[in-house]
């Protein structure tokens, strides 16, 4: 994205967070904002968006149930969990436009349909990056011939923002410093900062290399989508720098489908975290609160 805004959308650019960076999100998803922003300014309409993708996903959540006969009443606990009621509905998070095509494409591998889980695959990770760790837990004996086709969707998009000036910073860039300076109620990487101890960025690259290894152990040992994907996410949150309210409903849908007691208690007691929203509602602070 441009770091820069035309006059008349000058007040609202300046209102947002890291107004000088560029974007951490895919290109994919700044292309459907760009759309939208088209349309229409006002911010009711990403809650719109989002909360529709949400009942979408409550819609494939109740097929996939059907067609691996488990017990529809667990789709009711997430679509009343109260993070993924604020996340979407509430607050218009982008996360339900990676969580719907996600879930539409381990459906599509449950029905068989390889090709078509890996375009689902590689829309969810155009919504947001954290969706390529199933990519690995899709490659299967009867789908490996076809699992390229997601990194070639995936780049797809980049050719849009092509070329870039050479004085703007890389694609990456904001991604990199999201992930490795910045820190918001980390798992893994608080505890290694404050245990052994370590700087932030250090804790964060050390955080990282965890997770991949726990994702490489977990896809050794596991290699159904359905099963994989909470713990597959639950990992990613697990070892994250930063891990917002409403990343929780990426692990909490695939919880629907393989129930893990751990995972249901974290997704319970992480209602918490609005703890953090309230007061920076009411005081305009957004920083971890004290237990």
């Amino acid at each position: 994205s441009s770091l820069t805004a035309p006059e008349a959308l000058l007040p609202i650019w300046e209102g947002i967070n890291g107004a000088d960076m560029t974007a951490v999100y895919p290109p994919g998803v700044l292309l459907f904002f760009r759309a939208l922003a088209a349309i229409t300014l006002d911010p009711a309409s990403m809650k719109w968006v989002a909360g529709v993708a949400d009942l979408l996903i409550v819609w494939v959540l109740l097929d996939l149930c059907r067609l691996l006969r488990r017990r529809c009443v667990w789709v009711l606990a997430y679509a009343l969990h109260p993070l993924v009621l604020l996340s979407f509905a509430g607050e218009g998070h982008l996360d339900s436009l990676m969580i719907l095509p996600m879930m539409l494409g381990i459906r599509a591998m449950v029905q068989g349909h390889s090709l078509r889980a890996f375009v689902w695959l590689a829309i969810a990770i155009q919504a947001k990056y954290a969706a390529v760790v199933l990519w690995p837990f899709f490659i299967r004996r009867d789908s490996w011939r076809l699992c390229w086709i997601t990194p070639l969707l995936c780049l797809l998009p980049f050719a849009a923002f092509w070329p870039s000036s050479d004085t703007s910073p890389g694609w990456f860039a904001s991604f990199s410093t999201y992930s490795t300076h910045m820190h918001f109620n980390g798992g893994f990487h608080h505890a290694l900062a404050l245990l052994i101890p370590l700087d932030w960025s250090t804790a964060a690259r050390v955080s990282t290399v965890l997770g991949l290894v726990g994702l490489l152990v977990w896809r050794l040992s596991n290699q159904h989508p359905v099963e994989s994907a909470p713990i597959a996410l639950a990992i990613v949150l697990l070892t994250a720098t930063n891990v917002h309210f409403w990343y929780l409903p990426w692990m909490i849908a695939p919880l629907v489908l393989s129930p893990s007691r751990p995972l249901q208690w974290w997704s319970v007691t992480a209602a918490a975290l609005l703890c953090t929203w309230i007061a920076y509602e009411k005081t305009g602070i957004w920083q971890e609160q004290p237990a």
